[in-house]
């Protein structure tokens, strides 16, 4: 770190560029106190930086100052957020928003993965390993299964209110095959007379 002069004024680095980043998995937001603040939008679309409130819509690019773009890029990463390339030209910037997208796909994907096993090392250390009954996942990691699809019992976990939901879904199809042999048997009965 350098030393700073008495009186002289410090100013961040990269103060007053920009960047553009890209999500094509969540939305993003965070308060970047170090970040120029944006004059509210007078419309109040939700989707609008707002203050030191920056926002990144799903399958946008949009441009943020500097040092929120940092900031979201280095705390924020594992939402699939990344930097947009920009080509600038006499005719205007270009951004190559297909070379974002699939790298945010496979940056979510790796944060979704990293977060699950983090999450379920967790669980079998502090409840499977003691035989301790498992509290149901919420948040991220209860999005994340949702979103990926993984099966906990693939796992050998069975959290609390889940094992009730897996043999509702089991007494309900085992209803439907019920109901569709009886209807069977009563269309074969009906055929033999």
């Amino acid at each position: 770190m350098g030393a700073t002069v008495p009186g002289v004024p410090v100013t961040m680095a990269h103060y007053g560029e920009s960047m553009v980043l890209y999500s094509d998995g969540l939305r993003v937001e965070a308060t970047v106190d170090g970040a120029p603040p944006v004059v509210d939008d007078p419309k109040g679309d939700v989707d609008k930086h707002s203050g030191r409130t920056f926002v990144i819509p799903v399958g946008k690019a949009t441009k943020v100052p500097y040092e929120a773009g940092r900031f979201i890029l280095d705390h924020l990463g594992y939402t699939g957020v990344v930097r947009v390339d920009v080509t600038e030209s006499d005719t205007g910037s270009k951004y190559n928003v297909e070379k974002a997208k699939r790298e945010s796909i496979d940056k979510l994907k790796r944060g979704d993965e990293i977060m699950f096993k983090s999450w379920l090392t967790g669980v079998i250390d502090d409840f499977v390993k003691r035989n301790k009954p498992v509290p149901a996942p919420e948040g991220n990691v209860l999005a994340i299964i949702e979103r990926r699809g993984y099966d906990l019992r693939k796992y050998g976990i069975t959290p609390i209110g889940w094992g009730e939901k897996a043999a509702d879904d089991e007494k309900a199809e085992l209803k439907k095959q019920i109901a569709d042999l009886q209807a069977q048997v009563a269309l074969l009965a009906k055929a033999a007379k």
